[in-house]
């Protein structure tokens, strides 16, 4: 006798596909071995209709599980739905389209769940963790001052959604702006970049908030320079970083600069300096550190740090946030002191732009054709 357990009936057909579909079975496949009809299979695995427990005993035993297999995945389907029944709700689609979504694949949905689950937990951190980032950005010793904060960002750090919605947030916020760029970052893109891709190369298979690739393709905060010039700005480069990028014909992962792209930061950077008398430029051989910041003074400071590689965690953290004057003055702080700490020569406006020009001859030495 069938010991009859405690599965609600009406919702075991999408189990049933999903187990025939992950062993590679076809319906009919396991029509015949289950000794039904595939009409009747496929009218159960839309839930069209309800299996007794004796067919659905049966079809377990085809498939090599128990009735308590259908039980978890039941238990896991209900729980989807009611997920994506509210982020249904939340976005306002009512029926026929929001039935036409509960009829895709298991997979799809959870898919789609798990992006928009994405985009709803990109908040930035809690006041909390930036009081902390604060604290490590203000100690004297800076070898100290790394390693707090990649203990932090390992532990608080944002992923994907939630850096480049508050990296978009900063830049169009006004202010005096401090910027540090000493390896790859998202803060040098060119206004012209395809942020998608960037995106999508350093957080693969990450959602992206359609609101920032909005911000990013129409803002004049990013694509006007009179904007840009507006705010007065102190920048530090490693030299390093910058001439891997010129010696560079092809475009890198994510947000890597061509060579084009470059170059095109070389002009950018010469004519901001011959216009621009409130906009600071160091270009350094000295470690700046393993962090790339954007601090808009008495506003807020976004730590970020890109990784190289995609490593074994599925959504890796690269920024950590401060807002508002108490916790973003010590980032900004650690800008200024990083400053004041390097040669004289490496902050000259001349020494600056003749080392720009030089590197745009040289890039072209290499490559005629430009």
């Amino acid at each position: 006798m069938v010991q009859r357990q405690p599965v609600q009936r009406q919702r075991i057909g999408p189990a049933i596909r999903r187990l025939r579909q992950e062993r590679g079975m076809t319906l009919d496949a396991l029509a015949a071995q289950a000794d039904i009809s595939a009409s009747h299979l496929s009218r159960l695995e839309r839930s069209q209709t309800l299996p007794s427990f004796t067919v659905l005993a049966k079809i377990a035993e085809v498939l090599g599980v128990g009735i308590d297999e259908f039980v978890r995945l039941e238990r896991d389907v209900t729980l989807l739905d009611a997920d994506l029944g509210r982020y249904l709700d939340m976005l306002g689609i009512g029926p026929p389209v929001r039935d036409e979504l509960f009829e895709l694949s298991i997979e799809a949905r959870r898919t789609l769940v798990s992006c928009l689950r994405q985009l709803g937990e990109a908040t930035l951190p809690p006041l909390a963790t930036q009081e902390l980032v604060a604290r490590a950005a203000s100690q004297g010793d800076l070898p100290e001052v790394w390693r707090s904060l990649n203990r932090l960002l390992r532990q608080a750090g944002m992923g994907g959604p939630a850096f480049v919605r508050a990296w978009l947030q900063l830049v169009q916020t006004p202010g005096y702006r401090r910027i540090l760029v000493a390896s790859r970052s998202f803060f040098l893109l060119p206004p012209g970049a395809d942020l998608v891709a960037a995106y999508q190369a350093v957080f693969r298979g990450e959602a992206i908030d359609p609101q920032a690739v909005s911000t990013w393709e129409t803002s004049e905060w990013v694509r006007d320079p009179a904007v840009v010039r507006r705010w007065s700005t102190r920048m530090l480069l490693g030299r390093d970083y910058l001439e891997r990028a010129l010696d560079n014909e092809k475009p890198g992962p994510g947000p890597d600069l061509s060579q084009e792209q470059a170059l095109d930061l070389c002009a950018r950077l010469i004519d901001r300096l011959e216009r621009d008398a409130n906009f600071e430029l160091a270009i350094t051989d000295v470690d700046l550190g393993p962090f790339n910041i954007y601090a808009v003074d008495g506003q807020g400071g976004l730590i970020e740090r890109l990784p190289e590689r995609r490593g074994r965690e599925s959504t890796p953290r690269v920024g950590l946030w401060v807002g508002g004057p108490e916790t973003s003055a010590p980032v900004a702080g650690l800008i200024d002191r990083l400053w004041e700490s390097l040669p004289e020569i490496d902050r000259s406006r001349e020494a600056v732009v003749v080392w720009l020009r030089r590197q745009q001859a040289e890039a072209g030495e290499r490559n005629p054709a430009r």
